[in-house]
């Protein structure tokens, strides 16, 4: 659904591509009087296209995935972005790249920024056979983040008819069937049964593969989930005899995740290093309470820095860590690696990831200057760590540590008692 409660259906039909099946759509005013007239979406008509599934996007846009039969061997995945207006944005693409045997049921969620998520089934395709489920997530412009990925973590036996949703924060969340029907390969011990797996917005995993249904005789088949705006979720699915009448359909209710924490130790030195290029200004500010809404921005101005002293996560392999100690004890780490999502600028470099990084980093900006560098790095969500409230009884060190290990560099901001705002849902600190 659209913001201003316009709406899209969209459906498989026979022939009407003039060729065998194609998918159709048809937008809807608020009211539910048709807006325009219902409008093919797939642009290839030379063979079946079946099981649409679409998703909103956050600027009123939406895009359509399907299964189709023209991905060089069997079935493939494809989708189409559309405008608020139902106008194609570009041309119809494959979702999946790899392509032997089946790629099918594919199922989308829309991001918060934009961007969206795909996931489908690959492997034979029979009801009973190998199946895995898998996804790959794209930027709001269409191109994709990074390579498809395997959802389950089980995989024996068959993994196939999934469905995914969107949290608040921009993290996911997929559940699928699994199991046999043949027997043999029974993950709930059963035959067929419901399972999940939440992820960040950058497709990380967050915590374990879980088993949804209690229930587990015979068959649990075909879930569908919902992110409600809590950042938990609802599953639906239906389970055979377990009303006594046949097929019956039935729920469960999950609390939002909580990330698996970065071990600190690892990532940080338990105690602030020494030797750090300190700035003239710099602040702090935390923001705790819900997950969904932590907040971090660090910044250190006015101080002194060349561009190879920075590294290049443009280009090469540099990474950073911010190491947050408070009264010498190391309460956060985030880090961001040399990826995609760095540019190069002409004195320093940028960091931009709207939905954010495994650790809940959306910014960071690295510029060189004699008195005049500046280093600042943002972070959002419920992968973002917020360990309020902070004591500060001598003092809250920030540290940026470019490329962790012997020799690192690093550029530090301390700030002593008493800090501007302190307690348990705020840090927020400045120097001088």
């Amino acid at each position: 659904m659209q913001s201003n409660g316009d709406f899209v259906v969209t459906w498989a039909s026979d022939t009407q591509d003039g060729a065998a099946h194609g998918i159709f759509a048809q937008r809807f005013a608020s009211d539910g009087s048709p807006a325009g007239v219902e409008f093919a979406v797939n642009s290839y008509t030379g063979g079946n296209e079946f099981y649409p599934s679409i998703a909103a996007l956050s600027n009123d846009g939406f895009v359509v995935t399907w299964q189709g039969s023209h991905d060089g061997d069997a079935s493939g995945v494809f989708a189409r972005r559309f405008s608020s207006t139902g106008a194609a944005v570009g041309t119809e693409f494959q979702v999946n790249t790899y392509t032997s045997a089946d790629q099918i049921l594919p199922a989308l969620t829309g991001g918060i920024a934009g961007d969206f998520t795909v996931v489908w089934a690959s492997g034979s395709g029979f009801v009973g056979s190998d199946n895995d489920v898998f996804a790959q997530r794209y930027a709001s412009d269409g191109s994709p983040l990074g390579a498809e990925f395997l959802v389950n973590a089980f995989t024996p036996g068959s993994q196939r008819v999934a469905d995914i949703d969107v949290h608040p924060n921009g993290d996911f969340v997929i559940v699928y069937d699994a199991g046999s029907f043949m027997g043999g390969y029974d993950q709930d011990g059963s035959y067929q049964g419901i399972f999940g797996r939440q992820f960040a917005s950058s497709g990380t995993p967050v915590g374990a593969e879980f088993q949804v249904n209690t229930y587990t005789t015979g068959f649990q088949l075909v879930p569908s989930v919902a992110s409600q705006g809590n950042g938990a979720f609802v599953v639906v699915w239906n389970s055979n005899l377990q009303d006594a009448e046949g097929v019956g359909v039935f729920a469960q209710q999950f609390a939002q995740a909580t990330p698996t924490p970065t071990p600190v130790g690892a990532v940080c030195g338990t105690t602030p290093l020494s030797g750090c290029a300190t700035p003239l200004k710099a602040s702090l500010k935390i923001k705790g309470g819900d997950p969904a809404k932590h907040r971090l921005i660090w910044k250190w101005l006015k101080g002194t820095a060349t561009k190879s002293e920075l590294g290049n996560p443009a280009t090469g392999s540099t990474e950073y860590r911010l190491c947050v100690y408070d009264d010498g004890a190391l309460v956060m780490s985030p880090g961001v690696d040399a990826d995609g999502n760095w540019s190069e600028l002409t004195k320093g470099f940028k960091y931009s990831n709207t939905v954010g990084n495994a650790d809940g980093l959306t910014k960071a900006v690295l510029k060189e200057g004699t008195g005049t560098a500046k280093l600042l790095f943002k972070g959002k969500g419920a992968a973002l760590p917020a360990p309020l409230p902070l004591a500060q009884s001598t003092a809250v060190t920030v540290q940026l540590v470019k490329n962790l290990g012997s020799g690192s560099e690093c550029w530090e901001s301390v700030f002593t008692p008493a800090a501007i705002k302190s307690d348990a849902t705020q840090f927020k600190d400045k120097l001088p």
